[in-house]
């Protein structure tokens, strides 16, 4: 899913078989590993596999920084991302959640980040999404394939800002 709700096609390598279920999230997956192909999980555990979506980037439907595109079927996390304002960006290769736990964030937390991001878009915080963006994909941090998590907090990374939901909206805590 795209900026404003638009679907578009994102380009990426292959990494999972052929069987695999398509248009489902990995982390979705029970046996995730048991889909995906050798070379495709060391593409994978490297982000190889999301060179080719700079492809997207050149032809304006993401950008270097924002949030995730999700495939059509995570519902639940595209509602929450258009009321919460975050739909309005252009996706991005990296984003907030990505920064602050990857593949084991819920889609509240997901869509949380998301929409501060998008209530906050600046050069400092693209700077510092993609500074982390790179340790991240360097130390392999927050990948989930199916149930397996690894815990940022085992690279001693500490999250750039904590925020949380109110009924007033998006606000910082300490």
């Amino acid at each position: 899913m795209g900026k404003d709700g638009k679907p578009f096609r994102i380009y990426k390598f292959r990494t999972m078989r052929e069987d695999a279920p398509h248009n489902t999230a990995t982390a979705e997956l029970d046996n995730a590993k048991d889909k995906i192909t050798h070379v495709g999980g060391v593409c994978r555990k490297t982000s190889i596999d999301e060179l080719p979506q700079f492809i997207n980037v050149l032809k304006g439907d993401m950008s270097i920084i924002g949030p995730r595109p999700v495939v059509l079927t995570e519902t639940e996390l595209i509602e929450m991302r258009h009321e919460n304002g975050a739909d309005r960006v252009l996706p991005g290769l990296t984003g907030m959640a990505q920064v602050n736990g990857r593949d084991s964030l819920s889609p509240t937390q997901k869509a949380t980040y998301d929409a501060y991001y998008a209530n906050k878009i600046s050069l400092v915080l693209d700077s510092i999404i993609a500074f982390k963006s790179f340790w991240y994909v360097l130390l392999s941090v927050g990948i989930r394939e199916g149930r397996q998590v690894k815990n940022i907090e085992d690279h001693g990374m500490r999250e750039i800002v904590n925020i949380s939901r109110s009924d007033k909206g998006l606000k910082k805590v300490q």
